[in-house]
């Protein structure tokens, strides 16, 4: 067994995968890994391909061993998804998200399969898990072709809205200017959805009519004596008025996904202030650009190109009038497309006075 130091984060086929279905042996392959250096893989005597179990004090996981040239010795990178969140140290310090990052774990061979996502649900949920998606198919629909300009991408805080989609019938066909993300997130949008109104039966969720499962839910909110109307984070703005108006009638509460990840960042921000800038303010004004301790070309493809370290701004020509700086312990696309990456913060001030910043 061997001690390493565990960053997690996002990936380009992380979260191509993850908009393809979460329950695809595609996302269970390019997830469920660990990225080891090869010398560190000799020192816990894997081959690379090989499952591994990573140990810390919040949990354990098995997963297959990916040797990684770039990653540092002593350093191990886990995907963020089910198999990292079984290990990161769950703690927000107040801020809504953990961190995700610097995890000291243990790493030994294993002859266990790779931990199926089921297993994982378990830790949070007792009851056994369960899914059942319906197709989306309605031949009776026309299978008229058309395309729509200027859509906006809701995959993450780029909001690109430069997308062109092509829809076929009542499916999404293609997609033009989108990153590998957004157009899987688009192709994909009805795969892994529920069509079809279930109700629990028995212990069991079971395919019924509308007008059942809209009783049986009228009637769980009537002798409900404080309902909470939770979610609306991937709901329309129209969904969210009738939303509103039910919790009112009801004697509700409204509630979002903002509570366990930036709720606490903007009551933080409240009282103690923060230094922001817009994406324009970074587009047309930022001439150093720093990313600490994240990889936009992975986690948002099209962010340096649009708004940062490629994008041509106003008193900026683009990345000839920029400075760009990376500090991460691991090399990461972002890293090479940096004058300067820097993996100890300790050495950060150093490098700055050599760099003449």
């Amino acid at each position: 067994m061997s001690n390493f130091t565990l960053i997690t984060g996002r990936t380009l086929e992380q979260g191509r995968t993850l908009e393809i279905g979460k329950f695809t042996k595609d996302y269970m392959d390019r997830c469920a890994i660990c990225e080891i250096n090869p010398e560190d893989l000799k020192k816990i005597g894997v081959e690379a391909g090989s499952n591994v179990k990573v140990k810390t004090a919040f949990g354990e996981v098995v997963v297959k061993a990916v040797s990684s040239p770039s990653s540092s010795p002593s350093i191990v990178f886990i995907p963020m998804g089910f198999w990292a969140n079984a290990v990161v140290n769950p703690n927000t310090q107040g801020s809504g998200m953990p961190t995700f990052k610097g995890v000291p774990c243990e790493i030994e061979p294993t002859t266990e399969p790779v931990t199926p996502i089921y297993d994982l649900l378990k830790k949070f949920h007792k009851k056994p898990y369960e899914y059942k998606f319906s197709e989306h198919s309605d031949p009776s629909q026309p299978q008229n072709e058309y395309t729509v300009s200027n859509v906006v991408c809701c995959f993450c805080g780029c909001t690109c809205d430069d997308l062109e989609v092509t829809v076929k019938g009542s499916k999404i066909s293609s997609v033009r200017s989108a990153c590998a993300i957004g157009t899987a997130k688009l192709l994909n949008y009805e795969k892994e959805r529920v069509y079809k109104p279930m109700i629990r039966k028995n212990g069991e969720f079971v395919e019924t009519s509308l007008d059942e499962a809209l009783n049986t839910a009228a009637k769980i909110l009537a002798e409900a004596k404080y309902p909470v109307l939770y979610g609306w984070s991937s709901t329309s703005n129209e969904a969210m008025r009738v939303g509103v108006r039910l919790a009112e009638l009801v004697g509700g509460i409204l509630d979002n996904t903002a509570v366990c990840c930036h709720g606490p960042t903007v009551l933080g921000t409240q009282q103690t202030g923060v230094v922001k800038a817009t994406l324009g303010q970074m587009k047309n004004r930022a001439d150093l650009i720093v990313y600490w301790g994240c990889n936009p070309i992975f986690a948002h493809p099209r962010h340096t190109v649009r708004y940062s370290a490629m994008a041509k701004g106003r008193f900026v020509p683009g990345r000839k009038g920029r400075k760009i700086i990376v500090v991460d312990v691991r090399p990461s696309p972002t890293t090479k497309i940096a004058d300067l990456q820097v993996g100890k913060v300790e050495t950060l001030r150093k490098q700055l006075n050599l760099f003449k910043i």
